[in-house]
């Protein structure tokens, strides 16, 4: 059994939380489990594909969520 499943959701709640206020971040992770944060915390995200990482496509996508208003 993996403990560790839901660890990195858990870690981002947590900084979005501490960091309450903060509206232009972006969250760039391969985890597959950011599927399961909160949307409001989901649409600031970027799910890069593990063996490809940050590429155009993320860096793009990154850079629409941090120009949205």
């Amino acid at each position: 059994m993996i403990k560790n499943v839901g660890r990195r959701v858990n870690e981002i709640e947590k900084w979005v939380k501490s960091n309450q206020g903060l509206e232009a971040f972006v969250i760039i992770d391969d985890d597959l489990s950011i599927n399961g944060l909160p949307k409001l915390i989901k649409d600031k995200c970027v799910l890069t594909k593990p063996m490809i990482g940050f590429d155009d496509e993320a860096m793009n996508q990154a850079f629409r969520i941090l120009l949205e208003k």
